[in-house]
């Protein structure tokens, strides 16, 4: 799973905060149970990775869910789209990558 966006938060209280948000829009979280800092979103067909960065810079970057089926690349860029509207409604900021 190849390394997507990453947005700004400030630690673990904020992303409990930003995933909360998220499941306020109607978007299904799971825990990922390879990772306690990893989490899988679910909306319809599309399914997106998402987990917390702990570098110099705390961020949650995020992937699609299914990078090997071209016919569900539409489905997970969009609902990436919908967690990224809500992360930046909720005072998240996109970072770049360095």
């Amino acid at each position: 799973m190849g390394m997507g966006p990453l947005y700004s938060c400030d630690g673990h209280a904020d992303i409990e905060r930003l995933l909360a948000a998220v499941r306020g829009a109607g978007i299904r979280i799971a825990s990922d149970p390879t990772s306690s800092q990893a989490y899988w979103f679910r909306r319809g067909l599309g399914l997106v990775h998402g987990s917390y960065w702990g570098g110099t810079r705390h961020a949650l970057y995020f992937g699609f869910g299914h990078p090997f089926n071209p016919f569900l690349w539409a489905a997970d860029a969009k609902l990436l789209r919908s967690i990224e509207a809500v992360l930046e409604a909720n005072g998240s900021r996109s970072l770049e990558v360095e």
